[in-house]
């Protein structure tokens, strides 16, 4: 169990990382968006590559932020039932839910990424508008990098729930012991 917890740690460590890096970038992008605003209004500039790059920082942002997310444990699910579950049962459905979706689905994703990310870089993939942005397998090549790093946390987040079940187990055999 202790090499799982520090495996938890480490990969807890990743999504942290990735989740401050997504925050930067929260505020790179507000101040871009100030930037064009008041270019576009008050000098009545405006650079394609600007507003591209305001859908790729977003783009960053939503991807890098995923296994941040499943981190804090503030993915979306419904709340109706599952809250009133004792965590025990909370802990089995995250671990199913882990296992039989969001680790296929993203194996899935990155799978079918990977070929358009190979031919973006082939030929040299950029934006369609004349003065956009070049290198689009870059920002085309962060999808199965983001899904790969969602599944390192939902690795943390089986062995975070895998610490819930052993603790409820703990606790009913303390009780069993006390009678």
């Amino acid at each position: 169990m202790n090499i799982l917890i520090k495996l938890r740690i480490f990969l807890d460590s990743i999504s942290k990382g990735l989740g401050y890096v997504s925050a930067f970038l929260v505020v790179a992008l507000a101040l871009l968006i100030l930037f064009n605003v008041v270019s576009r209004y008050a000098f009545s500039s405006s650079a394609i590559y600007m507003q591209e790059l305001e859908w790729h920082l977003f783009s960053i942002i939503f991807m890098l932020g995923l296994g941040y997310t499943l981190y804090h444990d503030a993915h979306v699910r419904v709340d109706i039932f599952y809250e009133k579950f004792s965590p025990f049962i909370q802990a089995i459905i995250n671990i199913v839910g882990v296992l039989v979706f969001l680790i296929p689905m993203s194996l899935v994703i990155i799978y079918t990424s990977i070929e358009p990310v190979i031919y973006a870089y082939d030929i040299n993939e950029g934006s369609p508008d004349p003065g956009g942005l070049p290198y689009r397998f870059i920002i085309k090549s962060l999808i199965p990098i983001a899904f790969c790093f969602l599944i390192l946390s939902s690795v943390s987040f089986i062995i975070k729930n895998i610490e819930v079940i052993a603790l409820n187990k703990k606790q009913k055999h303390k009780k069993e012991d006390m009678l």
